[in-house]
């Protein structure tokens, strides 16, 4: 059908090859996997409520910090091996990712609690309560001698 390329034959094969061959370069050069989860925040009247799917991670990959009004998710985790037995093709390696979310208002930190059930991490945020108003009492100092 097509005539001979610079002596390569059909383009669109040639094409196909070099795809192939870029995406089994970059297979063997990249790390397993670099994604962030489907995440979201949602205002719950008293708290905030953060979610995250991280399924195939445990608990003990994970790490949850707040910091100066920032929520970060840090996940870790190996490629899974099974002493005594060889790799024969892998489809579930390493995954690392982090995700950052600034919190819209302060938060109790003292109150803050997460699981992890299902592959989603579920993170309640309580909101710190509003300092209330209160007046000073001015002392008065001794007159100046």
């Amino acid at each position: 059908m097509f005539a001979p390329l610079f002596g390569f034959g059909d383009p669109f094969r040639l094409l196909d090859a070099l795809e192939r061959e870029q995406r089994g370069a970059l297979a063997r050069s990249a790390p397993r996997a670099s994604l962030r989860p489907p995440a979201g925040i949602s205002d719950e009247g008293d708290h905030y409520l953060f979610f995250a799917e991280v399924p195939g991670v445990a608990d003990k990959d994970v790490e949850l910090s707040l910091d100066h009004g920032v929520l970060s998710l840090r996940v870790a985790r190996e490629s899974p091996t099974r002493d005594g037995y060889k790799l024969v093709r892998g489809e579930r390696g390493a995954l690392r990712f982090e995700h950052r979310v600034e919190l819209p208002a302060a938060i109790d930190e003292a109150a803050i609690s997460a699981e992890l059930v299902d592959g989603v991490l579920t993170v309640k945020l309580p909101k710190a309560a509003d300092p209330a108003p209160r007046k000073i009492p001015i002392r008065s100092a001794s007159p100046l001698s």
